[in-house]
């Protein structure tokens, strides 16, 4: 147990430092801002190019990973957007947010630099394709549904959705990013030392400027809006989907152990920051996201400590050996 709160307080403590920086002031929104677009257009992209182009793609890449991790995804998104227009009597914009927000964790901030800690940087590729398909899969299906939900349904109006939404996924500095260092790795070049030192400097920033700008963004949220629909969210983000991705991985596709692992631990991430820009974006279920995603940060100090006390011994081991 001393093993798992070493790897998992310091990070909920920086997150608790970026809190407490908003709480008395230091930051501000115009800072908070700034640290924000550090760690998503320069740290984030340059730690996931890093982690990619170094990858081992030739000890064998689990393709079943891939059609494990879409299958949860989408068959929880379909069953939670269900439940929130029968159950919870939601409009299909809604409903499509509250679904996102079941299956969308926060991966990158979150889930990269932690399973690296846990299991190793060969665990961070796993979680990396994790975060990829959320980017270009689940989201645009969220945005589809909300989209086709304000218009007509023509097949005009589908096909601006389709053409906004890979516009959008191809300017994003994190697809730009994975791409980018996959087909280096592809390729085998291998980066000059100067700008290999340089990403390695400035991706480590990623971690700890991530977890800080998260914690400052969570001060002020509102707790408040229907509870039960925040619970179902947080109930089925950070136990159901981890749940569902176990018996999926290992049950069904039997993918190998560590990125079986690895993927366990990325669906246990709380609800993703993305998920409230979206709801602002369209300005639908704006406060319940927002405290759904305070809720699921806060509940899942238990959670994850919980899932990373299930799972063997010796990754821990392994990853406290390699950091």
């Amino acid at each position: 147990m001393l093993t798992i709160l070493n790897v998992t307080i310091p990070f909920f403590a920086v997150i608790g430092c970026g809190y407490f920086s908003e709480k008395v002031g230091i930051l501000g929104n115009a800072s908070r801002a700034g640290l924000n677009g550090f760690v998503f257009y320069f740290a984030l992209p340059v730690l996931l190019f890093s982690i990619m182009s170094n990858a081992r793609f030739d000890d064998g890449f689990e393709w079943r990973f891939l059609a494990a991790w879409s299958l949860v995804s989408i068959v929880l998104f379909v069953l939670a957007f269900v439940i929130a227009k029968s159950v919870f009597r939601l409009d299909q914009s809604s409903g499509a947010v509250h679904a996102l927000g079941g299956v969308y964790g926060n991966t990158g901030y979150v889930g990269i630099p932690l399973v690296i800690v846990a299991f190793g940087p060969d665990a961070s590729v796993p979680v990396i394709v994790c975060l990829t398909i959320d980017l270009v899969l689940m989201i645009p299906i969220g945005m589809f549904f909300i989209e086709a939900a304000s218009g007509s349904g023509d097949s005009g109006q589908l096909l601006h959705v389709l053409g906004k939404t890979i516009r959008s996924l191809v300017k994003n500095p994190l697809i730009i990013a994975i791409v980018a260092g996959t087909a280096m790795a592809a390729t085998g070049f291998k980066m000059p030392e100067i700008i290999e030192k340089f990403t390695r400097l400035l991706g480590t920033a990623a971690a700890p400027c991530a977890l800080f700008a998260l914690g400052s963004s969570l001060y002020g949220q509102p707790v408040r809006g229907a509870m039960a629909e925040v619970g179902f969210i947080t109930l089925v983000k950070l136990l159901v989907h981890p749940l569902l991705v176990w018996y999926t991985m290992f049950g069904l596709f039997g993918v190998n152990d560590l990125w079986g692992f690895a993927a366990v631990v990325a669906a246990t991430m709380p609800v993703a920051a993305t998920v409230y820009v979206i709801a602002q974006q369209y300005d639908t279920y704006v406060v319940r996201t927002s405290t759904a995603i305070a809720f699921s940060t806060a509940a899942s100090v238990v959670t994850i400590t919980a899932v990373l006390a299930c799972l063997p011994a010796e990754g821990l081991a392994i990853g406290a050996g390699r950091n």
